[in-house]
């Protein structure tokens, strides 16, 4: 439950619930946790982009970046080179858990989601396949 969620059950302000947290020396999550949980939760508090990417607002710069590239930056805690790309491993662009990204070169990157696409394409065929067969089978043929 988050800050916010236990203010808003008890009608206080999510300060006063932040300030009890430190005073009774109950550990916070960390930014990039937070952002995580509430993404998986469906709270993340940005926008969808059309292509399936997260948005929010860097809390330090204010401006707008995708919180995959965000989370890994606070992970790395530095910056990502201008030839960096941050890749999902299992390829759903809304699991941004930590575990789940990697940082790989931009030129190896459409490499590796080439190379996914027609693995995933295969097993479509390979169900198609098995699925014809097996109908096939049922039906004595």
């Amino acid at each position: 439950m988050s800050e916010y969620d236990i203010a808003q059950k008890y009608k206080c302000s999510q300060g006063t619930i932040s300030h009890h947290l430190c005073k009774l020396g109950i550990p916070r999550r960390n930014i990039s946790e937070a952002n995580i949980a509430a993404t998986d939760r469906g709270k993340r508090k940005g926008h969808w982009e059309k292509d399936g990417y997260t948005i929010i607002h860097d809390p330090k710069t204010r401006k707008p970046t995708r919180i995959h590239r965000f989370i890994m930056e606070k992970y790395l805690k530095r910056k990502l080179k201008p030839d960096e790309v941050v890749h999902h491993l299992n390829g759903i662009r809304s699991d941004n858990r930590i575990d789940n990204l990697a940082v790989i070169k931009k030129n190896q990157h459409g490499k590796l989601t080439y190379v996914k696409a027609l693995q995933k394409k295969i097993r479509e065929l390979e169900d198609i396949v098995k699925s014809q067969l097996a109908s096939c089978s049922s039906r004595g043929e």
